[in-house]
């Protein structure tokens, strides 16, 4: 891909790396100071602190946004933001949380992709594509993360029905066992790993994911009306 990859909350910077690997050239915005310090060592460039600071005196040529839109209030405003600071037929990538789930339906509150309070906007499949498209882009494909985030996802709301801290599995995943709690928790979730596993295949199957991607173009003769 030629032009620039812009990465909106780029975490550590593993997406950018490997972008940089495959030749593109690459930034990225992090709010939080201490993975964008862990992404600017990997990188070995500074990285921005505020959205699109980097992109004022050329736009990119895609922008990913990967688990993002879920934690905006607004993510119309948001999008459309992106429209502005990208090219003609510019790529957008984003992935995000699937309110119209199988999960979803059958764990309401203690889902464990609700995430609250941390998670201020989530939309079906449906209505995400549709965001997509009002906000001037054109929907090139979508794909499910059925085997990245589904089965974490049926287990640790299983666990969350009868356990007393919420999404255990899952910070057990992220920051390892720190309560004896966990250890009894983080075993049971390795057996009930393989029905999880089924369970998300099956999820993808009726189209209904816990999470999934979209992959969209920016229409040209909208980026031209808009002046974007």
């Amino acid at each position: 891909m030629n032009g620039k990859v812009y990465d909106v909350g780029c975490g550590d910077g593993l997406f950018l790396k490997e972008a940089s690997r495959l030749k593109m050239q690459i930034t990225g915005f992090e709010p939080e100071s201490m993975p964008r310090r862990q992404a600017e060592k990997r990188l070995g460039k500074r990285l921005d602190k505020k959205l699109f600071t980097s992109l004022k005196s050329e736009k990119a040529s895609a922008i990913t946004c990967w688990q993002v839109i879920e934690h905006l209030e607004d993510p119309h405003s948001f999008l459309c933001a992106c429209r502005h600071h990208m090219v003609d037929g510019g790529l957008l990538a984003l992935s995000t949380v699937n309110l119209g789930s199988l999960q979803a339906k059958c764990f309401g509150g203690n889902w464990l992709h609700l995430d609250p309070p941390r998670h201020l906007w989530i939309g079906n499949l449906q209505k995400v594509i549709q965001l997509v498209k009002d906000c001037g882009f054109s929907v090139e494909k979508v794909r499910y993360n059925s085997s990245e985030f589904g089965p974490v996802g049926w287990v640790d709301s299983l666990i969350n029905l009868a356990d007393t801290k919420r999404d255990r599995v899952l910070a057990c995943l992220k920051q390892g066992c720190r309560e004896p709690q966990d250890w009894p928790v983080y075993i049971l979730s390795a057996f009930l790993a393989p029905a999880a596993l089924l369970l998300s295949l099956i999820e993808a199957v009726l189209n209904k994911p816990a999470t999934f991607e979209i992959y969209a173009r920016l229409k040209k003769d909208r980026a031209r009306r808009q002046g974007g």
